[in-house]
């Protein structure tokens, strides 16, 4: 199918930021912002909910909301067929993912925007470099929501160091234009 990518209505953009702070005194020591590549997992959720496959499975439509954050050693660029990291790093000694801390959305009224915020963090025993991040719809599997590389320079955490990490989906409508 022919797309006319100048006359794209409606988009997706998912951003992510990292605050790492002093976990003595909670000061700033780095803000890193970086936009994300959001995958076909994340678009085929959102076309299976327009075809109304949801309605009574709500099984099915969980295995389409980003629920995850992982991180990774990878430096391979994102795509929207990624369905993993390049490379996952444990973040403890159970898990390499932690599930998102808190959801909101947006309730101000908007001309043409609407703005979910997922709230995470990397637990404070984790201690390396994070050179790339996923919002995943599991535990674990290829379920990648959205992924992103850091540019250089990455985030170097040491134990100890608290990183916030706040993704921000926003879906935008885009008013057509007449030919």
């Amino acid at each position: 199918m022919d797309i006319d990518k100048n006359n794209i209505q409606m988009s997706i953009v998912c951003n992510v930021t990292l605050y790492k702070r002093n976990a003595k005194n909670k000061r700033l020591i780095e803000k890193i912002s970086s936009k994300n590549t959001v995958t076909q997992i994340a678009l085929l959720g959102i076309a299976k909910y327009l075809c109304d496959l949801f309605i009574s499975n709500d099984t099915l439509m969980s295995t389409y909301i980003p629920k995850y954050l992982a991180v990774g050693s990878g430096t391979t660029a994102a795509t929207p067929t990624d369905t993993h990291l390049t490379t996952e790093i444990l973040l403890n000694d159970a898990t390499n993912r932690f599930e998102v801390a808190q959801k909101i959305i947006d309730s101000t009224t908007h001309d043409n925007y609407v703005t979910i915020t997922l709230k995470s963090y990397i637990p404070t025993t984790f201690d390396g470099t994070i050179k790339e991040l996923g919002l995943f719809t599991s535990s674990s599997g290829n379920t990648c929501w959205a992924r992103t590389v850091l540019q250089s320079p990455y985030l170097i955490k040491s134990e100890g160091q608290l990183v916030d990490v706040i993704w921000t989906i926003s879906i935008l409508s885009t008013p057509t234009i007449p030919s």
